[in-house]
């Protein structure tokens, strides 16, 4: 069935006219055949798609493009690119684009079991930064899967999902409280640049807790701080450290 429906595909493309928006019927047929297990339409559909979605970024349009029209289509191309083609680059951008519609009361997703669904499988393909997605918003949720997740993209060199490791290790909530692997996260996100974790460790080093005391660390951590709050909050620290003759 699938390769009777792969000719009517074939039969329906037009190559000089390249597939314009109105015309979809060879479209539909190829993901029909996809959708029977064809293997050439599965490909043909997440090639064709995939490339059909260039051009959107979903960090940098967001939301902006609902109800565009054509940014709409290339949306719903990123939707095949992702279902047929296991494609984790599709599946992640798809799953951002859902994460930009959110509830303006509780601030979550409208979509989220959807946008969840799409980062876990890029996850699952090896996207890791999926992967944190994944756990960044799953560790209130199912905390020991979202831990599982987030230590592996930790692994592949996410400062992100280390931090957040970090916080529900120090603090106990989602996770089980454990002090001794504090450090050990909260090093391997600022070493990574994330500014809250080098602000932190700038103050463990400077208050020997959880860590020795070791003032020129301090500094080196303190410094590392590149933007946010904690721009300003180290500033006093770093006098305090200049006094000390730490500098």
């Amino acid at each position: 069935m699938g390769q009777i429906v792969m000719k009517q595909a074939q039969n329906q493309k037009n190559d000089e006219l390249g597939f314009s928006l109105t015309q979809e019927k060879a479209c539909k047929w190829y993901r029909t055949a996809a959708n029977l297990g064809n293997t050439e339409a599965i490909k043909w559909c997440s090639d064709y798609y995939f490339q059909k979605s260039r051009g959107y970024d979903p960090n940098r349009d967001g939301m902006n493009v609902y109800g565009t029209g054509f940014e709409d289509y290339k949306i719903e191309c990123l939707y095949y690119a992702a279902r047929f083609g296991k494609n984790k680059q599709a599946m992640y951008e798809y799953a951002k684009v859902k994460e930009f519609h959110k509830d303006h009361i509780s601030g979550e997703p409208r979509e989220f079991s959807e946008m969840v669904k799409w980062y876990k499988a890029a996850a699952d393909l090896g996207d890791w930064r999926s992967g944190y997605e994944y756990g960044k918003w799953m560790i209130s949720k199912d905390p020991l899967n979202a831990e599982k997740y987030l230590l592996k993209a930790v692994s592949k060199g996410n400062g992100d999902a280390a931090w957040i490791l970090c916080q529900a290790y120090k603090t106990g909530n989602n996770l089980p409280q454990n002090l001794k692997a504090v450090p050990k996260y909260l090093k391997i996100a600022a070493d990574k640049g994330v500014d809250d974790a080098c602000y932190w460790l700038g103050m463990y080093y400077m208050q020997g807790y959880l860590v020795p005391r070791n003032y020129p660390l301090a500094v080196k951590y303190f410094k590392k701080v590149n933007g946010g709050q904690y721009i300003y909050r180290r500033a006093p620290m770093l006098y305090q450290l200049r006094k000390k003759g730490y500098k």
